[in-house]
């Protein structure tokens, strides 16, 4: 009898110890999965604002704690992943690198992966020769666009305009006559006219007066394309004074902030 009630004794204990430790499980997971969820994650951010073509040192970010949903949140608001931000234990290696020309990380902006590029991959020195009332220009190309990559760093480029009027005509214009193109690029920022390299150009490079990069800048937006035609292959009754091209972008966005 005794033997008995000592089984029963037993097999209850043998019960308690499973029930408890399925609800430590549960418990267990439930705080697991909540910390991965929304616990904190420790990111770098900026501790100003930190303009294009900038070099970033150590003084330049600070470390701060961010929710994960919210985070993700912001990601997916941006397009991004989280793989995508700098973490604050990847601080080294964002040290010595630059942010891209195209880009502005504004304060306590976070450091995403695809505006910050190497030394290597900055265009060719390229900003060191923009003057005060100049700016750096990226013009997006393909290889129709660069004659099949026929269009190479150094050369000078006319850069015309193509959009559709208000009543519907299709207007070609030479904008700009004569520029000097600095650097071709595919997407990911490699020089596609290195030697022995056959990328597919993305991106072209210009210095421009502030006046044309506004109107480059503003026209694309507002269904203006722009693409460059080599020297050679341009007619020579042809002018390039780009009024036209100017009127139409200031009549679509009915704004008199451009010159």
């Amino acid at each position: 009898m005794k033997g008995l009630l000592k089984f029963f004794i037993n097999k209850k204990t043998i019960v308690l110890f499973g029930v408890i430790a399925g609800i430590a499980v549960i418990v267990g997971g439930y705080y697991y999965r909540t910390q991965i969820l929304t616990g904190p994650v420790e990111v770098l951010v900026a501790k100003d604002t930190i303009n294009g073509k900038t070099q970033i040192d150590a003084t330049m970010f600070i470390r701060m704690k961010m929710n994960s949903a919210d985070l993700k949140a912001l990601n997916k608001a941006s397009g991004r992943t989280d793989s995508m931000i700098y973490k604050a234990s990847e601080a080294n290696n964002l040290i010595g690198k630059y942010v891209k020309i195209s880009a502005t990380i504004p304060k306590k902006g976070l450091f995403y992966k695809d505006v910050i590029v190497s030394e290597e991959e900055m265009p060719d020195d390229i900003w060191r020769e923009v003057e005060d009332d100049q700016t750096i220009y990226m013009l997006d190309v393909t290889s129709i666009d660069t004659d099949f990559n026929s269009i190479k760093p150094g050369q000078n480029v006319a850069i015309y305009s193509k959009y559709v009027d208000e009543v519907g005509t299709l207007m070609q214009e030479c904008y700009i006559g004569s520029i000097k193109v600095y650097s071709v690029r595919d997407k990911s920022l490699k020089d596609v006219s290195q030697k022995g390299y056959n990328g597919t150009p993305a991106i072209m490079y210009f210095i421009v007066s502030n006046h044309y990069y506004q109107y480059l800048t503003v026209g694309s937006t507002s269904g203006v394309t722009f693409y460059p035609v080599p020297i050679g292959n341009m007619k020579e009754e042809t002018t390039c004074d780009g009024r036209v091209t100017e009127e139409f972008i200031k009549r679509k966005l009915y704004s008199s902030t451009l010159d």
